[in-house]
């Protein structure tokens, strides 16, 4: 059986929203800017360059002059980061490229399970504590945490392997988990443009 990977991209033009980790854990709705101007394609037949090359294309229609801060929120995909790390620095553009946070936390859900089987307070707990350290700027910290703990508790290889998984993505990723930086200058960190694509 072959298997189709679908490219789907969106580029939009959105203002900034300064926020602070906090919020983002208390879940205070604020309004928000709204994404303008969103275009949104998929291409079953595309390699990833040329998805990619359309959008910084399509940046480049909105803004000739690169006045405006351009961002590239990803899923992790290191070949893709690759790509637009490459197109951009061609292109003499200063990109900012933000691993989504959502991804960041399907993997703490996944290692707190190893620390607390359960659903519950202390899952719920164990992974906001985690998750608002991140959101400080704090990834690196919180990798080598968790990976003590499941040495402290004695998890057996079998029972910690999510929580090794949790850290490599933490440690692999640390130069796009910026999200203290990210928060302070407005930027968006979730691809929920994407998502709703998608769906």
């Amino acid at each position: 059986n072959a298997k189709l990977v679908g490219r789907v991209a969106a580029v939009f033009t959105v203002a900034p929203f300064v926020r602070k980790a906090e919020e983002l854990i208390a879940r205070a709705e604020r309004p928000r800017p709204r994404p303008e101007k969103k275009r949104v394609w998929a291409s079953l037949e595309k390699t990833p360059e040329e998805v990619i090359e359309k959008v910084f294309e399509e940046a480049g229609y909105r803004d000739p002059a690169h006045q405006k801060k351009w961002i590239a929120l990803v899923d992790g995909n290191k070949p893709q980061i690759r790509i637009l790390g490459r197109m951009a620095k061609e292109k003499g553009i200063d990109l900012a490229i933000i691993v989504d946070v959502i991804h960041v936390i399907e993997y703490l859900w996944d290692a707190g399970r190893a620390f607390h089987p359960e659903a519950g307070s202390e899952l719920e707990s164990w992974v906001r504590i985690r998750l608002l350290e991140i959101l400080r700027g704090n990834a690196g910290y919180m990798a080598g945490g968790m990976r003590r703990s499941a040495t402290l508790r004695g998890l057996a290889s079998g029972d910690r392997k999510p929580v090794d998984a949790c850290a490599n993505y933490l440690l692999t990723y640390a130069p796009y988990l910026k999200y203290n930086h990210y928060l302070a200058q407005g930027f968006p960190i979730a691809t929920g443009v994407i998502e709703g694509a998608c769906r």
